[in-house]
């Protein structure tokens, strides 16, 4: 009986498992990519933070620098989880591109 750790997907290849596209070429691009535009989102949403806070005194300022705060703190974290999931990403198309390896 096969278990999930027995699965090892031919790099060199896409391969289509459960709907799941694998090919390292694929995930850690998309991957980079992703995070990239996430990191992105968290430089916008500081630098809206920083004019909301700038900005002339108004009756909703306090909600708009609590909620572009929140912005910045989800969107921050989230670039930060998908970098570590981009680097066990590689790590992860390593090991599996080690076994298939015909020398």
């Amino acid at each position: 009986m096969r278990t999930e750790d027995d699965f090892s997907p031919d790099p060199r290849k896409i391969t289509v498992r459960g709907g799941v596209i694998f090919n390292p070429w694929v995930n850690i691009t998309a991957s980079v990519i992703i995070t990239a535009g996430l990191g992105w989102l968290t430089v916008w949403f500081w630098g809206l933070w920083r004019e909301v806070i700038d900005a002339p005194a108004y009756e909703d300022q306090g909600l708009d620098i609590a909620g572009v705060l929140i912005g910045v703190v989800f969107a921050g974290l989230a670039t930060i989880a998908l970098f570590v999931v981009t680097i066990w990403l590689v790590v992860w198309w390593a090991k599996r591109s080690g076994k298939n390896r015909r020398v």
